[in-house]
């Protein structure tokens, strides 16, 4: 392992299989890789290079393969014996790669994107040289944003047109100038990211969504709706949507978070984006923090911190003088 500068780390992955596996699983989540070599290439073994860097509250995780035919799985067993609870934005800087989850297969080049949920199995086929740039998310970042996850897992978006490609830019260009950036510019760029790969989704819920999926996003929606209510509580939403608190506080369950965690986050992600809204600026940041359900300002201001890594204050000015 190489230490390149503060927040960034760089290794050389260089073996078989097993070896290949150990090291990826310890810069991703658990995961064990197939080799798939010809005659040709039977004595050369696989070798990647990784480099990670922090991005405001998500990590960027560039893969270059310099040479090898190999399966990447992430499987049910692994899975159940692992905590890993968040999404991966793959970005193909350079290369071809065929990702599958979820009963989609995709085939990606150069500039396309993808999501992936750790949560559930996938397989990547990896052929020769491939570089690929991964963004690490935590799970509500990217939830919070979308109306059924599962819809859009393993679906290529194509980066050389419309907001696909202004996503694909805009993460190459993060990438580029990462070690630049302040904490608070990265913050804001990762939010920039995480907008514009939501848009370029396809979202449109499926007949096959199970039920408990269907609940859970109409109870998520009436969080959004109603997250101005400090007195939102599970009592209240289960009340309302008919169910227990018991069955409520299961559906949370499922995507890691609790219905007060949910909840508070909710309330944090909606006001960072009423405070960078530039349309917001005559509106104080405590009417803003009491209108997202917060009733205390300083409270508000200590989440947020911990949050977005910047006070509300500070992001604000900042976001003016973009303007």
């Amino acid at each position: 392992m190489i230490p390149v500068t503060e927040g960034t780390r760089s290794v050389l992955l260089e073996g078989d299989s097993q070896t290949i596996a150990f090291g990826l699983s310890e810069i991703f989540v658990e995961l064990q890789v197939s080799a798939r070599r010809s005659d040709s290439d039977s004595r050369r073994n696989v070798k990647v290079w990784a480099t990670t860097r922090t991005f405001g509250d998500l990590e960027l995780l560039q893969t270059h393969v310099l040479h090898g035919y190999f399966s990447v799985i992430r499987s049910e067993a692994l899975i159940d014996a692992s905590s890993s609870n968040e999404f991966f934005i793959v970005c193909i800087l350079n290369g071809a790669v065929t990702l599958t989850q979820e009963s989609r297969t995709i085939a990606m080049s150069s500039s396309d994107l993808a999501i992936l949920d750790s949560t559930r199995p996938y397989l990547i086929d990896v052929k020769n040289e491939l570089d690929a740039l991964w963004i690490r998310v935590p799970r509500h970042r990217i939830e919070g944003r979308l109306p059924a996850s599962v819809d859009i897992l393993a679906q290529r978006v194509d980066g050389s047109t419309r907001t696909g490609h202004l996503a694909s830019s805009l993460i190459r260009s993060s990438l580029s100038q990462a070690e630049k950036l302040t904490e608070s510019e990265s913050l804001r760029a990762g939010n920039a990211i995480l907008d514009l790969v939501s848009l370029s989704l396809d979202v449109t819920q499926t007949k096959g969504e199970s039920r408990q999926r269907q609940i859970l996003r109409r109870i998520q929606n009436h969080i959004d709706l109603n997250i101005s209510n400090p007195n939102l509580c599970r009592g209240s939403i289960a009340r309302r949507h008919g169910i227990s608190p018991r069955y409520l506080s299961k559906l949370f369950e499922k995507e890691g978070l609790s219905v007060a965690r949910w909840i508070r986050l909710r309330r944090l992600e909606l006001s960072r984006q009423r405070i960078e809204s530039h349309h917001a600026n005559t509106t104080s940041i405590s009417e803003i923090a009491f209108s997202c359900g917060f009733t205390d300002v300083s409270s508000f201001n200590r989440a947020f911190k911990k949050q977005f890594g910047a006070t509300p204050g500070s992001l604000r000015r900042g976001q003016r003088s973009a303007y």
